[in-house]
């Protein structure tokens, strides 16, 4: 149902194309690209922003190599997260004479990282527990309206706290033929301790599909671990838990956790869920619908 961005990557120029000659240029492919999942913990609870640059060299085969920082955010783990980024892109490469070629590229990556929804119970006067369940619909101007409880927490106070509590919150609103558009939304207001995450899409994205030939997984674990934090249905801090052996595979693993969509959740008090997917190559994931991506502000 959503997508939570963190940042946006604009890709720039980097050097001449081939001068006079018909070919393209490297195209970065749509799935690809989105870093808010790298964000590190620090740099999330510091609200840090900035930009990073970050040059590299896009091969024949679309793939991304020789990946350096050539303008730093002024936060050294906002830089890693970029590189670590970029390793999981994956472009259409450059032509010349209609054949594939390898070009140099850059691409710069902003930070700008979003405030999470929280809602407060101490001013309710009850013990805070459950979860009060929100449906609405997000405005064009990006605001909920018609707010509705479809799940209570038991408690009325709760529920209408909870109802009071949306009235501050703020999205982008979805985008259908470059025009806001109304959007159904869910949300789960968890009063007290946070419950497993759910998963809403996300896992079909091309990265997902990956599955390694016979010959590839000789000699390597052929799993790969990816640990990352909800905070409020946001995914930050994507990691390699544990490697495949691999690192084409382990980097496919980060791009398709990173693009996994989870119900947003407004966590009372306002805590970070730790999780952990094992992807294994022989058996890749492929079970999971796209869906459509208001942003919270």
């Amino acid at each position: 149902m959503r997508r939570l961005l963190v940042l946006v990557a604009v890709p720039a120029l980097f050097g001449a194309a081939f001068a006079g000659d018909p070919g393209s240029l490297p195209n970065q492919k749509p799935e690809y690209g989105y870093c808010g999942p790298f964000v590190p913990l620090a740099a999330f609870s510091d609200h840090a922003t900035g930009n990073t640059t970050v040059s590299f060299r896009v091969n024949d085969d679309g793939s991304v190599q020789d990946i350096a920082v050539t303008r730093s955010a002024g936060r050294g783990d906002l830089d890693q997260a970029a590189v670590a980024c970029a390793s999981t892109w994956r472009y259409t490469p450059a032509t010349k004479d209609g054949k594939p070629v390898a070009m140099p590229w850059q691409q710069n990556i902003p930070w700008y990282p979003p405030k999470p929804h929280i809602c407060s119970a101490k001013t309710a006067n009850v013990e805070a527990n459950g979860v009060t369940g929100l449906t609405f619909t997000i405005a064009t101007n990006g605001r909920p309206e018609n707010v509705q409880v479809v799940r209570s927490s038991g408690s009325a106070t709760l529920d209408d706290l909870a109802v009071l509590c949306s009235r501050n919150w703020r999205y982008k609103p979805a985008i259908k033929d470059d025009k806001a558009v109304e959007a159904p939304w869910n949300v789960d207001v968890q009063w007290g301790t946070p419950s497993p995450p759910v998963v809403i899409g996300g896992i079909d994205h091309p990265a997902c599909r990956t599955s390694a030939k016979p010959d590839e997984l000789m000699g390597i674990d052929g799993h790969t671990q990816v640990s990352f934090l909800l905070v409020g249905g946001m995914m930050i801090d994507l990691r390699i838990a544990h490697s495949s052996g691999s690192e084409a595979l382990d980097r496919a693993a980060l791009a398709c956790v990173g693009h996994r969509q989870y119900r947003e959740t407004v966590a009372v008090p306002f805590r970070a869920y730790r999780d952990t997917i094992t992807i294994d190559w022989r058996h890749p994931r492929t079970d999971a619908p796209p869906a459509p991506n208001p942003t919270a502000m």
